[in-house]
Formats: structure tokens, sequence, C-alpha cells
């Protein structure tokens, strides 16, 4: 018997100068770390546990790549909306400009919020 398990995706644009470096990652997969459900991060390069700092890292998440925060599992709502709150703070350099679509410089931009199907 199979599980089918809802799997929530995020995905976003990275602005930042420095692309995807060490700060932001260990935040991200200690954020992940938070939760139980399976966080991964995916680009075209592959995907990586989400928990490891080691793995966000080895994507090689450059300025103006695309990535996704993949998440499933019973908390994968909660820890996708906390991941994205950290995302876009200013704790891990990131902050949305207003309106629609606008990112400032040296920020993740949010792109999508859309359950997997």
């Amino acid at each position: 018997m199979t599980l089918n398990v809802e799997k929530i995706v995020q995905d976003f644009t990275l602005t930042h100068e420095q692309g995807m470096h060490l700060r932001p990652a260990m935040l991200l997969a200690h954020t992940a770390l938070r939760f139980n459900a399976d966080v991964e991060i995916r680009n075209r390069q592959g995907t990586s546990n989400a928990k490891s700092a080691l793995g966000i890292l080895s994507l090689g998440v450059e300025q103006g790549g695309h990535f996704a925060i993949v998440a499933g599992g019973v908390d994968a709502r909660d820890a996708v909306q906390a991941i994205t709150a950290l995302l876009v703070s200013s704790i891990a350099y990131c902050r949305l400009a207003p309106g629609p679509s606008v990112a400032i410089s040296g920020c993740l931009k949010k792109v999508s919020d859309q359950p997997a199907r």
C-alpha cells in the first residue's frame, strides 16, 4: 500500500549577489531541522536535504538562480512557512520590496505559493 503524502512547494529566485553562501544555508538548515517533515531543496542541479547546510551549498545556487523548497509530512506546511519567513527576512539578508514581483537587490524573491499536485 502506498500512502499519498501531500507535498508543499515554495519556489524562489535568489537575487543576492553572493549567491547561496554558508550563513543563509546554515540558517535554512537549522530552521528545517525544527520540523519532522521531510524537507528538500531542489534546482536544476538536483535535490538535496534542506536539513543539511552542506547539501544546500552543493546545489551551487547563484545569483538569479531558481530553487524550490519541497516538504512532505505532518508539519510540512509549517516547515515551508517558517523557511519562507526566514528567507525573506533580514536574518538571511532578505526582504521583499513593496508591490508584486519586485525584489530589493540582495534578497530572495518569493515567486509562487502553490502546493504540488
